[in-house]
């Protein structure tokens, strides 16, 4: 293929230096060498660094996201459900760049290959220490970019709780409602890409006589909806939420107790994202 792009942004990973070292390479093949406007090559991590430039001669090398979070690990310290979260802003901040024009390649390829759509695995065994199911939480970046339908299953360790003598602590799918109004969990805290996406919450309801009072929101910041509901009866159900995302921003799902009540557990069974528009 002919390499005639004026930047590269680099999602990091362990192959990112190597990347960087032959986009250089073959650009300095085929530029003259006293043309130095067009015989440098941009290259970057932080897609702030691509304002201004045009996002057609963009392209953007996608690695899986077990790299990345190996990578965020290894390289910046941070623990595994950090390293989620830092993976799934720079995949959705690509995501809007490819959304503008840029083209995608990927970086687990040993040649350079532009695909308008990749697939990267998300359960790759790059980094022993971050169990596959924190992993699956960023599926809905395979393939990449997302696309109608791209979606994932939300791991748990990513949500958190309030306690008396704690704040934002690891929460549990198994939830005591015993006592008062209070919010019961909320999370992930993902990154997700521009568009319209739905959060599904499945959940066992365990309870007396009284009834059960739940508000759901489905939020970046303050800026969300919401839904409310009066559970009479034990049972599995279903909660639905949707909202757009202009920009990348990140995704808070929060579950509230509406109503005191005593000696009733709610048990989720799964929360899950997708993209429906």
């Amino acid at each position: 293929m002919t390499f005639s792009y004026t930047a590269v942004l680099h999602i990091p990973n362990s192959r990112e230096h190597e990347w960087r070292t032959r986009c250089s390479d073959m650009r300095e093949g085929q530029r003259p060498i006293d043309d130095l406007r067009e015989h440098v090559l941009m290259q970057t991590d932080t897609v702030a660094d691509l304002e201004g430039v045009d996002r057609t001669g963009v392209l953007v090398l996608v690695p899986s996201p077990s790299d990345v979070v190996a990578t965020a690990i290894s390289r910046f310290g941070m623990s595994p459900l950090e390293a989620v979260r830092y993976a799934s802003v720079k995949f959705a901040h690509a995501a809007e760049c490819v959304a503008s024009g840029a083209r995608v390649a990927s970086a687990e390829f040993g040649d350079l290959k532009i695909e308008p759509t990749i697939d990267v695995a998300p359960d790759k065994a790059v980094c022993s220490s971050v169990p596959p199911a924190f992993l699956t939480s960023l599926a809905y970046f395979t393939p990449f970019p997302p696309r109608l339908g791209s979606g994932a299953t939300i791991h748990s360790s990513l949500f958190l709780t309030r306690k008396e003598d704690q704040t934002n602590v690891p929460a549990t799918f198994d939830i005591d409602m015993t006592g008062r109004r209070r919010i019961l969990i909320f999370g992930p805290y993902l990154e997700l890409p521009p568009g319209v996406w739905r959060a599904v919450i499945r959940f066992q309801l365990k309870k007396t006589d009284a009834v059960v009072s739940l508000r759901f929101e489905w939020a970046s910041g303050e800026d969300g909806v919401r839904l409310e509901r009066d559970l009479h009866d034990d049972g599995v159900y279903d909660v639905s939420l949707e909202r757009a995302w202009a920009s990348p921003g990140p995704c808070e799902l929060r579950i509230w107790l509406d109503r005191s009540v005593f000696d009733a557990s709610l048990v989720i069974e799964a929360v899950q994202l997708k993209m429906i528009g």
